[in-house]
C-alpha cells in the first residue's frame, strides 16, 4: 500500500440554461390591431415554468401589445431561468405596381411586380394559369388561354399582406384582307404577277408549289412562274415583326398562255344614220386595229362607229395578242301610218300606226295646238280624236332603246251629205199597194243604204226605191246617206197603210156626174182606194156600149162617137181586181145630169139625188151645182 501519493482530479460541473421559443404578431399592417407575443416552447426546461413580463405580466402569452421591446424571465422546477427580450415591430403597409405585357391569342404573358419593399411573399391564383414555379414569383409567366383577372397575394417577413389583381386581355390576331390581293397572269402564260396590299405587307408569300421549297417571297408585290397550269393555294405567313397577326391563304389559278381581255365600252345602239363611239381604254396596248369584214377602218383607241359588225385586235409590248368583236345595230323606229284622214266634224276617229318592230317597246306621246280638239288618250298607239276642223296632230313616238321619231297626222273634215227632204208619192196607201221613195235635193255623189228593207223596197241603195208594204199600220223608212268622205247622215219617211177591203163603199161609181167642163164631176170613173186592175164598161138604154176602158185612170165624159150621149140614164159594168188580188163586180146606173158652167145656185138641190162617198184620206163628192 502506497502512502504519501496525491492525485488530482479537475471536474467540470456545467451550468444548465434553457432556452425561450415565441410567436411573435406584430401591430397589423393595414387592419390597425395590435401585437401579441406567445410563448410557444421552453427547450431543455423542466416543467412549470413560471414568467415575468416587463408588462407586469405572468402569462404565456401577453396581448394588445404596441410596438416596442418587452423582456421576459422564465424560470422552470429546478430553478433554472432564462432572460429575454421580444420585439412587437410596426407594420408597413405592402405597396406593389401590376404590370402585365402584351399578348397576342395563343402567347404567354409576362407580368412585373414593382413593390415598396424586399423580402416579400408572393402567390398569384389561380396557381394553375402559371407556368410552372413561377405562381409564387414577382415576375410570372401567365400561360392561360381566355381573358381573366387574376389575383396576386404579397406578404411580408413581419406577416403584413396585401391582395393585388390585373387583367389580363389578349389581342385577337387578325388575317389580312387578301381579297384585294390582285394575282395577274402574264399573257404569255404561267407567270403571276401578285399586287398585294398594305394589309399584307411584312407578310411571307408562300406561292404554294409543294415541289419548290424555296418558292417564297417577302417582297410586298412579288411574281412567280408556276411549272404547270392548275390551281395554287398561296399561304400569307406574318413575319416576327408583325403584332397578333394570322396567317391568310388565297388561290391562284393559273390558266396558262391566253389572249389578252379587254373591254371595248360605248353603246352598240345607234339611231338612223348617226354613230357611236366605240373605245379601248388601255394604255399597255401599242396597237389598235378596228375591223370591218376583212378592211381595216381605224387604228385608234376611239372609233366613231356606224352600224356593223367590227372587230378590234390590240398588242401589248409583250407581244400578247387579244381579239373581240362587237355588233353595232341600228334602232331606229320602224312603223306605218296614214299621213292623211278625213273625218266627219264632231265624230271620234280612231289614229292608228302600226309598229313594224315587234321587239320595240314604243311610248307615244300625241300633240295638237288645236285647243278644240279631243284626244282620248295621248300615250296610245290608236288614239280616238274628236274634230270640228282640219287639224295636224303630231306624234312623237320613243322606244326603249332612246331613239325617237315625229310624224305628223292631217285630219281633214270630211263633207256631210246635205239633202232637203225624203218623200214618198203617197203617204197614204192600201195594203198591197206600192209607193216610190225619193230623196229630193240632194248636194253631192251620195251613197244610199234603206235599212229597213224588212218593208219591202226594190232596192236598199237607190235614192229612189219602190215600197211595198207588206203589213198595215204605219211603215217609217230610214235611209242612210253616205258622203264620198265617210260621212253620214239618217232620213225618214212615214207612210200610212191601209187594209180595205174590195166591195162598196170602198170600191164604187158614182151614180151622178156633170160633163159640162167645169172641172168638177166631168168624167165618171171607177172609184176606189184599193183598186188595182178594173174592167169599166158603159151601155145606153138600148144596150150600145158606149164606153170601155182597163185605165183606171180614165173617165167616161159623156161622149159617144164624139157627141153627147142620148137618154140621162146610163149601165154600167165594173169589174175590179183590188190590190191583194181579191175581185169584186159592180153593175148599176148612173145619171147624166146637165149643168151650167156659170151656175151653181142649185147646187144644195143636187144633193138630194147626189152620192157622196168618204173615204180615208180621201172624199169623193158626187153631186151639181145647177140642173138645167
Amino acid at each position: 500500500m502506497l502512502k504519501g501519493c496525491e492525485q488530482t482530479i479537475t471536474i467540470n460541473i456545467d451550468q444548465l440554461t434553457i432556452d425561450v421559443e415565441a410567436r411573435v404578431q406584430n401591430v397589423s399592417c393595414s387592419q390597425n390591431t395590435l401585437g401579441a407575443i406567445t410563448i410557444t416552447n421552453v427547450p431543455r426546461g423542466t416543467a412549470p415554468f413560471t414568467y415575468a413580463w416587463s408588462n407586469g405580466s405572468n402569462e404565456a402569452s401577453i396581448t394588445n401589445l404596441n410596438a416596442g421591446t418587452y423582456s421576459l424571465t422564465v424560470s422552470d422546477a429546478v430553478g433554472c431561468t432564462k432572460e429575454t427580450n421580444f420585439t412587437v415591430q410596426e407594420g408597413q403597409a405592402i405597396e406593389a405596381t401590376l404590370d402585365a405585357s402584351e399578348a397576342c391569342v395563343g402567347e404567354a404573358v409576362n407580368i412585373t411586380v414593382t413593390s415598396n419593399a424586399e423580402n416579400l411573399i408572393y402567390q398569384w391564383s389561380p396557381p394553375s394559369l402559371f407556368a410552372q414555379g413561377t405562381d409564387t414569383t414577382a415576375n410570372p409567366r401567365f400561360i392561360g388561354t381566355n381573358d381573366t383577372i387574376v389575383t396576386l397575394t404579397i406578404s411580408n417577413e413581419i406577416g403584413c399582406s396585401e391582395q393585388f389583381t390585373v387583367p389580363i386581355d389578349f389581342q385577337e390576331r387578325t388575317a389580312p384582307d387578301v381579297s384585294g390581293v390582285i394575282a395577274e397572269e402574264s399573257c404569255l402564260g404561267l407567270i403571276i404577277n401578285f399586287n398585294g396590299t398594305p394589309e399584307t405587307t411584312g407578310y411571307i408569300w408562300n406561292f404554294g408549289n409543294a415541289n419548290d421549297p424555296q418558292g417564297i417571297s417577302i417582297e410586298a408585290n412579288p411574281t412567280y412562274t408556276y411549272p404547270a397550269i392548275g390551281t395554287y393555294t398561296v399561304t400569307l405567313t406574318p413575319s416576327e415583326e408583325l403584332t397578333c397577326a394570322a396567317p391568310a391563304q388565297f388561290e391562284v389559278n393559273v390558266k396558262g398562255r391566253e389572249e389578252l381581255a379587254f373591254d371595248i365600252t360605248g353603246s352598240p345602239t345607234i339611231c338612223g344614220d348617226s354613230t357611236t363611239t366605240l373605245a379601248v381604254n388601255d394604255s399597255n396596248f401599242t396597237n389598235i386595229k378596228w375591223f370591218l369584214g376583212e378592211n381595216i377602218v381605224d387604228s385608234s383607241s376611239n372609233f366613231m362607229a356606224q352600224a356593223g359588225n367590227y372587230t378590234v385586235r390590240v398588242e401589248n409590248a409583250e407581244g400578247c395578242t387579244g381579239t373581240q368583236t362587237i355588233e353595232v345595230t341600228d334602232r331606229s323606229i320602224n312603223v306605218i301610218l296614214d299621213e292623211r284622214y278625213v273625218a266627219c266634224a264632231g265624230e271620234p276617229t280612231a289614229l292608228i300606226i302600226e309598229n313594224l318592230n315587234q321587239n320595240d317597246q314604243l311610248r307615244y306621246n300625241w300633240e295638237t295646238s288645236s285647243p278644240l280638239v279631243i284626244i282620248d288618250n295621248p300615250n296610245s298607239e290608236s288614239p280616238i280624236v274628236t274634230i270640228n276642223e282640219t287639224t295636224t296632230f303630231t306624234s312623237t313616238i320613243t322606244n326603249q332603246f332612246g331613239c325617237s321619231i315625229v310624224k305628223e297626222i292631217l285630219v281633214e273634215v270630211g263633207e256631210v251629205p246635205r239633202i232637203e227632204e225624203v218623200i214618198s208619192s203617197r203617204d197614204t196607201i192600201n195594203l198591197g199597194q206600192s209607193v216610190d221613195l225619193s230623196v229630193v235635193g240632194a248636194a253631192g255623189t251620195y251613197t244610199y243604204n234603206w235599212i229597213n228593207a224588212g218593208n219591202a223596197l226594190n232596192n236598199t241603195s237607190i235614192p229612189n226605191p219602190s215600197a211595198t208594204p207588206n203589213a198595215p199600220g204605219l211603215a217609217e223608212y230610214i235611209v242612210q246617206i253616205e258622203s264620198m268622205d265617210g260621212c253620214q247622215i239618217e232620213a225618214r219617211v212615214g207612210l200610212l197603210v191601209l187594209d180595205l177591203p174590195c166591195e162598196p163603199p170602198f170600191v164604187f161609181v158614182p151614180n151622178v156626174f156633170t160633163p159640162n167642163s167645169d172641172g168638177n164631176n166631168d168624167l165618171l170613173y171607177v172609184r176606189g182606194f184599193n183598186i188595182d186592175r178594173v174592167h169599166f164598161r158603159v151601155f145606153n138604154r138600148w144596150g150600145e156600149l158606149v164606153f170601155e176602158t182597163r185605165d183606171l185612170s180614165q173617165g167616161w165624159d159623156g161622149l159617144f162617137r164624139g157627141e153627147i150621149a142620148e137618154g140621162r140614164v146610163f149601165g154600167y159594168i165594173a169589174e175590179i181586181e183590188c190590190f191583194g188580188g181579191e175581185r169584186t163586180t159592180l153593175q148599176g146606173n148612173c145619171y147624166f145630169i146637165e149643168v151650167t158652167k156659170n151656175n151653181h145656185s142649185s147646187a144644195s138641190a143636187l144633193w138630194a139625188f147626189s152620192i157622196c162617198n168618204k173615204l180615208i184620206f180621201e172624199t169623193v163628192i158626187v153631186g151639181c151645182s145647177h140642173i138645167q
